[in-house]
């Protein structure tokens, strides 16, 4: 029997509105922290999923790294409260993971997300129970980039399982090198049509269901 598996990102993919919550945590942190600086939700939005760890090193170039530990630890602990007044599901999410699940495929979050945290946001939109496995690749220290994680990741979780095929869907072209690291069918979502490696570029979460 065929088994598709989907591997979906999450921040901008499968949820909105929560890049309100990381301009607004992002600028309490610097100015608790005494830098003196503030950030756009423009800029918000073209940062939009990286760490926390990276957040900062943009916006605080000249703190030394245990300082951007320390104000990476206070915004996970923001994040909880701040994140429920604003994210809400994507357009569409619910309905295409459903119906990708009721197909007997496999959806998998692969997500640069803090640990634990995937889950409550998954939980928080709806959209938990469609998963088969949550896999987070956040890293505070950021040694390795997240092209590296997400492919590492990825390759292990596939280890000893056959599927059909893999599709990968994602919001940056770190999404796309990632998912042709396993020879996925890659779609890039997007609010915008722009130019990308992706095989597809989409708007409209329901394209996804084309490869049923």
């Amino acid at each position: 029997m065929e088994n598709i598996l989907f591997v979906w990102d999450f921040h901008g993919v499968l949820e909105k509105d929560n890049e309100y919550a990381v301009q607004a945590i992002c600028n309490q942190v610097i100015k608790e922290f005494g830098v003196n600086n503030s950030i756009s939700i423009e800029k918000t939005r073209e940062l939009y999923g990286l760490s926390w760890n990276e957040y900062y090193r943009h916006l605080a170039p000249n703190v030394t790294g245990n300082i951007i530990k320390t104000m990476c630890s206070r915004s996970i602990e923001l994040s909880r409260p701040v994140s429920k007044k604003y994210i809400k599901p994507m357009d569409y999410a619910k309905e295409v993971l459903s119906t990708i699940k009721s197909k007997d495929h496999t959806n998998v979050l692969l997500t640069n997300t803090e640990p634990k945290r995937a889950a409550e946001f998954a939980e928080s939109v709806g959209l938990k129970s469609f998963f088969d496995a949550i896999i987070e690749v956040y890293d505070i220290s950021d040694n390795m980039d997240v092209v590296r994680r997400k492919s590492d990741a990825l390759n292990k979780y596939l280890q000893n399982k056959k599927f059909s095929k893999v599709v990968n869907i994602g919001d940056k072209e770190s999404d796309i090198k990632a998912g042709k690291s396993v020879g996925a069918t890659t779609y890039l979502f997007t609010k915008a049509r722009e130019k990308s490696d992706a095989d597809y570029v989409i708007t409209d979460l329901r394209e996804i269901l084309k490869e049923l």
